[in-house]
């Protein structure tokens, strides 16, 4: 009989989501918009990806292989992005159930290979919450909104851009410094935290 390597009564939910009133953006949220909701896609991630992907990040797809067994196609893999030549979409958690989170291990859901993970591709107009630096979103606010920028594959945020690899952000929206929900990758483990800025993106 197999046993549960975890105590489940530990789990619990970021600090601050349950309130009448609220403040801030959460990482990876795309926002309801009916004219955009079915550009959302689905796919499975790779095997070929080692550590997890969360909500808010650049991902790559990859062509599927048709099933063998009954003779349907898989769905998109999905991977994450390592350089803007991979990157085609922006995983979301709109409608991603599948996600887990850890008791006492991580507290922001992630997805490893195997599990479908869902995003939205470059070019269908979602509006969503991504990270960004401090310093680029200091010098963003009060700018124009068709200004470029640079994601940092290393730190996972968008940055002042570099002039050569500028990421497809079509307008920025309102940028929030405080009493958003931002995940960091702490040892490799996907964690909620309360401090870092976030940008409203139409992608």
């Amino acid at each position: 009989m197999g046993n549960i390597t975890f105590n489940p009564m530990t789990a619990s939910n970021a600090g601050g989501l349950f309130q009448v009133s609220s403040n801030g953006y959460t990482q990876g949220d795309a926002q309801d918009d009916p004219a955009v909701k079915f550009q959302l896609q689905t796919g499975l991630v790779s095997s070929n990806q080692s550590t997890p992907i969360v909500v808010g990040m650049p991902i790559q797809t990859l062509v599927p292989t048709v099933n063998s067994v009954s003779g349907t196609n898989t769905g998109s893999l999905v991977l994450a992005a390592t350089s803007l030549a991979t990157s085609t979409g922006i995983a979301v958690s709109n409608k991603g159930y599948a996600s887990i989170a850890v008791p006492g291990q991580n507290t922001a859901p992630n997805y490893s290979s195997g599990m479908s993970i869902n995003y939205y591709y470059f070019g269908s107009r979602a509006r969503i919450a991504l990270p960004i630096s401090a310093a680029f979103a200091s010098a963003l606010a009060g700018g124009q909104t068709n200004q470029n920028a640079t994601w940092d594959y290393t730190n996972n945020y968008l940055t002042t851009y570099d002039s050569t690899n500028k990421f497809p952000i079509l307008e920025f929206g309102p940028v929030s410094l405080t009493g958003n929900k931002v995940i960091t990758l702490v040892g490799g483990i996907p964690t909620w935290t309360n401090t870092g800025p976030l940008v409203m993106c139409l992608i």
